[in-house]
């Protein structure tokens, strides 16, 4: 689960490169036909680079349908990372009929198999409901699972859990934990989120300067939001009492969604 209020899975960028990496560090032209004749002899990671291949159009023209396709022979093969990668595209509708159900079905099996994606995906299902009842501790649970195993995304979405108490008992210095961690790991958005804990001093003693330290770590990592978000709360916080609709509705609308960031990321709404 996280605040944008998705599954945060996807194809996962940096491990399908590495996989295709791995697997194609050789001429491409020849890569397709090498790939292919190792998928046709029931190799795993031949199916899942050619999975990796067409998913992102290297060496081939992107095809999302094949990408699925070549992911359905490689989890069925035994990889794990392609059950991991063929269930966020079931979670998706990546090349498939989006079907929640069948996702949350190939993610417990990558995650039984050992994949940390697979298992921190999974617990975002749990966490949000979607394909399994809804159940955020198992979420917990499985993120948990994902972190020990030093997966980024399972270590933030346990964090969200303690910020707010969602399945566990809230539990605001383990979530600064969890947060420093996944920042430590580049991923952009703890940092982010672990920047607002300095800003409120929530699990930490209140420091401004370190919370605009994290905000600047998180935008040029890639989360434009953090960019401007010390900015603009400073706004929000002085405008708040006027804000209404009709001449601050954009205003009234960008402070509330910030509000809801905030609220998810670490359990406090106010600026």
């Amino acid at each position: 689960m996280n605040w944008r209020g998705e599954v945060s899975g996807r194809y996962d960028d940096k491990k399908a490169m590495d996989a295709l990496n791995r697997g194609i560090a050789i001429d491409k032209e020849k890569a397709l036909a090498m790939q292919q004749e190792a998928c046709d002899a029931g190799k795993a990671t031949g199916c899942l680079n050619l999975g990796v291949m067409y998913g992102f159009g290297q060496g081939v023209a992107k095809d999302e349908t094949k990408a699925a396709q070549f992911l359905q022979k490689a989890c069925d093969a035994g990889s794990a990372e392609g059950c991991a990668e063929l269930g966020m595209m079931y979670a998706n509708g990546q090349g498939v009929v989006k079907d929640e159900t069948k996702a949350a079905q190939i993610l417990q099996k990558a995650c039984d198999a050992g994949n940390p994606s697979g298992c921190a995906n999974l617990g975002a299902m749990y966490a949000m409901g979607h394909g399994v009842a809804k159940d955020e501790s198992k979420g917990a649970e499985l993120y948990q699972k994902a972190c020990d195993a030093g997966e980024t995304e399972g270590c933030s979405g346990l964090a969200i859990l303690f910020a707010t108490g969602a399945g566990v008992k809230q539990d605001a210095a383990k979530a600064m934990q969890l947060y420093q961690k996944a920042c430590e790991a580049d991923d952009a958005i703890s940092c982010w989120a672990l920047g607002l804990m300095y800003s409120a001093g929530v699990g930490v003693p209140k420091d401004g300067t370190k919370a605009k330290q994290l905000y600047d770590k998180a935008c040029k990592g890639g989360a434009s939001f953090a960019c401007t978000w010390e900015s603009n709360s400073q706004l929000c916080a002085q405008m708040e009492p006027m804000l209404v609709s009709g001449s601050k509705a954009a205003l009234n609308q960008m402070c509330a969604s910030m509000k809801e960031l905030r609220t998810a990321a670490i359990g406090i709404k106010n600026f």
